[in-house]
């Protein structure tokens, strides 16, 4: 199964979630890289498309300059963290539409599943939040990132999600 198929949404779609909550760690951590937020993006969505294979993990020569750009940073953990969320999302539709299905066979399901085939639910769980803290973090280390801003940028990507899916603390 392709990460396309994988989630409720496309890869475009799966791109524009990241480059949003990317975009919002940026406001919120980085203010002074807003004005190059949306080139540096798109260099980082050409370099991906063109599946270029370097020593520099960011793909086009962030890591040569004297610190890392956050943008680069949070665009590659929040992409990683949006396939996570992909991929959940599609566990959970399948779980979903085959009790549905079941309980459907055995004469019990009177009403019809959601459009993702489960029954909506808001708030992420927090083992998955929690999944996707530790996810943030490590790939924001790979990207270059020091840990103290690493844990700093993983806990936002959770507030981030918590603000978006209405979970609490």
């Amino acid at each position: 199964m392709s990460h396309e198929n994988a989630g409720a949404g496309s890869a475009e779609e799966d791109d524009k979630a990241a480059l949003a909550m990317a975009r919002h760690l940026v406001e919120h951590m980085a203010p002074g890289e807003l004005p190059l937020f949306e080139e540096t993006a798109a260099a980082l969505r050409r370099e991906r498309r063109a599946k270029a294979r370097r020593e520099d993990p960011l793909g086009f020569g962030v890591m040569e300059t004297s610190s890392v750009l956050l943008t680069a940073v949070a665009y590659g953990v929040t992409q990683e963290v949006v396939k996570r969320l992909a991929e959940n999302a599609g566990r959970q539709t399948v779980t979903g539409l085959r009790g549905w299905l079941r309980g459907r066979r055995r004469g019990n399901a009177t009403t019809e599943p959601g459009p993702d085939g489960t029954e909506p639910t808001a708030a992420l769980p927090p083992r998955l939040l929690a999944e996707v803290e530790g996810i943030a973090q490590r790939r924001a280390v790979l990207l270059g990132l020091p840990p103290d801003r690493a844990d700093l940028l993983a806990e936002a990507v959770v507030g981030y999600l918590r603000e978006q899916s209405g979970a609490s603390d």
